[in-house]
């Protein structure tokens, strides 16, 4: 849902140029409000965190890594 919402307005704001560079903007915004306190809410708005693959993940860091035969 976030990434429609960033599409939109970064075709509304700067056309087609924007609909590229909102969405790892959005990510970027994401990513910092979810690790300050006072931009938690901001961080949930642009959606939840997920703290049990979060965990999980910081737990096996290699759980995410796939090998090329």
């Amino acid at each position: 849902m976030v990434v429609i919402v960033a599409v939109v307005m970064g075709g509304i704001i700067w056309g087609l140029a924007g609909m590229i560079l909102f969405v790892p903007i959005f990510a970027i915004v994401k990513i910092i409000s979810l690790h300050h306190s006072g931009l938690k809410p901001i961080g949930f708005l642009l959606g939840e965190d997920d703290k049990e693959a979060f965990e999980k993940n910081e737990t096996n860091p290699q759980a995410n890594l796939t090998t090329v035969p």
